[in-house]
């Protein structure tokens, strides 16, 4: 007798377990608040540290970037228009690459240099060569850096932002890794890897 209600108990449990795993995966969200998550989600972001500084991407979801071009959704309204765009194939794939410091505190621009002449060269790096330096592999493709976008701070802020876009052609089996191929702050080649699948997923939108 015993022995049946704890097995009764562990039934229960699991389908609590499994009800409320649904109930997560169905949870509809406002299209401002979703867009805000993405930004945090593990599943499109990925860091590294190396010799005092921090690598961080964050690989844009299909979604994202929808709402980021169509800033009329966001008022929850055009489900229509978001599910045509869903559906169409994309010409880019966006991502986001930061570095900033260990500490959080001194500016990337200045890190480790004293002089006005490395500091010329640093910002020139950033803004010219950086982009022949990253780009996304996966499988036996290497796909290139077409897009690119260095936005300047001058050390008013201690990460430095670089925008990518890579031409859309992998597949959503394979992991993908964005790499860095650094030459300038000599930490050697830099890899985060993402996993496809979420990227293209359509989430669960409050879009009418």
């Amino acid at each position: 007798m015993i022995f049946k209600v704890e097995k009764l108990n562990v039934s229960l449990i699991c389908l609590v377990g499994v009800l409320c795993f649904s109930a997560c995966q169905s949870k509809i969200e406002a299209p401002e608040a979703w867009f805000s998550h993405a930004e945090q989600a593990e599943d499109f972001n990925q860091s590294k540290t190396l010799k005092g500084l921090v690598f961080s991407a964050f690989l844009e979801p299909k979604a994202y970037t929808i709402l980021r071009e169509h800033h009329e959704l966001f008022s929850g309204s055009n489900r229509e228009l978001f599910d045509s765009l869903m559906a169409e194939n994309t010409d880019y794939q966006y991502a986001q690459l930061s570095i900033k410091t260990q500490d959080g505190n001194t500016p990337v621009l200045r890190y480790g240099i004293s002089d006005a002449g490395s500091y010329q060269s640093r910002v020139s790096y950033l803004a010219f060569e950086m982009q022949h330096r990253v780009f996304l592999e996966q499988g036996n493709m290497k796909i290139p850096c077409v897009l690119y976008h260095f936005e300047r701070s001058y050390d008013l802020a201690p990460q430095v932002k670089c925008l990518l876009a890579f031409p859309s052609q992998f597949n959503s089996e394979d992991p993908i890794t964005l790499v860095v191929e650094d030459s300038h702050f000599n930490t050697g080649p830099i890899r985060l890897q993402f996993d496809p699948k979420p990227l293209t997923e359509t989430p669960n939108l409050k879009i009418q």
